[in-house]
């Protein structure tokens, strides 16, 4: 059930209240990308209702990932954004790294929120015994 309402006005609807929305793109695959360098992926979402939205608590979901620090308060058709940077540790494997966070909004239908997506790195470095189908052995 939705807290805020709509106003039916004589040319136009606006939403009463925050309302916390995400904005493209959302929760996907990053990559390849080759050898492991430090991700920078942004995440961007707006107050698409009638009244100040406040944002805040936001916690990534790994250790890996370093959030900066959003607007604490977005004013009716404001965009926000989380700049995040991913470092994974170089290994001879591909690797596929989550990554995202979490955050609290004022917004009555969306009290918390989160973001994720999925890094995926390929090695450019591997040991040549292994890299051309060549025995491990010494």
């Amino acid at each position: 059930m939705a807290v805020g309402a709509l106003l039916v006005g004589s040319r136009s609807l606006a939403w009463v209240g925050p309302r916390f929305e995400w904005l493209a793109p959302t929760n996907r695959m990053w990559g390849p990308y080759y050898g492991f360098p430090l991700v920078v992926v942004t995440s961007r979402f707006r107050n698409a209702g009638g009244t100040v939205l406040r944002v805040g608590n936001e916690r990534s979901t790994c250790v890996c990932t370093k959030l900066s620090k959003p607007p604490e308060e977005l004013q009716p058709g404001e965009v926000g954004e989380i700049i995040m940077t991913v470092e994974q540790e170089p290994t001879v494997f591909p690797t596929q790294r989550g990554f995202g966070y979490v955050m609290t909004t004022s917004d009555p239908d969306n009290p918390v929120v989160g973001w994720s997506g999925v890094a995926e790195f390929e090695p450019t470095n591997v040991p040549a015994k292994m890299a051309g189908g060549g025995s491990a052995r010494a």
